[in-house]
């Protein structure tokens, strides 16, 4: 028996528009939207089972001048989402899309107490990750931008941190084809963290790509027994990634 029994799950839901792939971000399907639902309801069955939902619409632009406005997509996800607990960026800026995270309305994950990402004065990328906590067990909630930068200050919390998070959870976008970004997986091991999930598995089906994962801190991993697993929901471009600790 291990520490702790939770499923922790991660999903990139490409704006609840299906498997299309198209750069619209106030586009989104309604019928696809209740589909994840009944998904996450599906394996939302512990207290503590929670889902690190990444590319949920967020706002948009309005005109040649992008000034932001509020996205009706959006609006829709908060109200179609109100019998769960959502648990968002701790400074959600202006932005196309943003990570959160999803658990049932009695669960005991809730946001840190502890600030640990470090972000430039606009708040840069905030809007991207999750930082929680569930009795004592950590979680990064992470959707990683294509941008060095970012993941050299990634890196650096990581390197800062008197205590790990115990999970790393979410769409990496780092594979073979992006340069400088196909090492940054193999560098996130360096800190501590093994990946659940084989860099091989297909993740990504637009791409036929390995971007999506989840870390376990390797003290963490030692007195716990787990199962990790990837399914085509077929809702959306990415797997449904799954860790089940037991």
């Amino acid at each position: 028996m291990g520490e702790k029994q939770m499923k922790i799950m991660s999903l990139n839901v490409n704006g609840f528009r299906g498997i299309q792939h198209t750069k619209c971000t106030d586009k989104f399907d309604s019928d696809v939207m209740s589909k994840i639902i009944e998904l996450i309801k599906k394996y939302l069955v512990g207290t503590n089972d929670i889902f690190i939902l990444q590319e949920v619409p967020h706002k948009i632009y309005e005109g040649k001048t992008y000034k932001w406005k509020d996205s009706l997509a959006y609006e829709e996800f908060l109200n179609a989402f109100m019998d769960f607990k959502i648990l968002k960026p701790k400074h959600l800026i202006d932005s196309k899309q943003c990570t959160v995270a999803v658990c049932r309305k009695d669960s005991e994950w809730e946001y840190s107490k502890i600030n640990y990402m470090s972000y430039d004065s606009k708040f840069s990328y905030a809007n991207k990750f999750v930082e929680l906590e569930c009795d004592g067990t950590t979680l990064l909630g992470v959707h990683m931008p294509v941008d060095v930068e970012m993941w050299n200050s990634f890196f650096d919390m990581l390197n800062s941190l008197e205590k790990p998070f115990d999970f790393l959870v979410g769409d990496f976008n780092a594979y073979v084809y992006r340069g400088e970004m196909r090492l940054m997986p193999y560098r996130i091991r360096d800190y501590g963290y093994e990946n659940m999930l084989g860099f091989n598995l297909i993740t990504n089906y637009v791409h036929k790509s390995s971007i999506d994962n989840i870390y376990l801190n390797s003290d963490f991993l030692i007195n716990q027994d787990c199962i990790s697993k990837v399914i085509n929901t077929k809702l959306t471009d990415h797997a449904l990634c799954i860790l089940d600790l037991i």
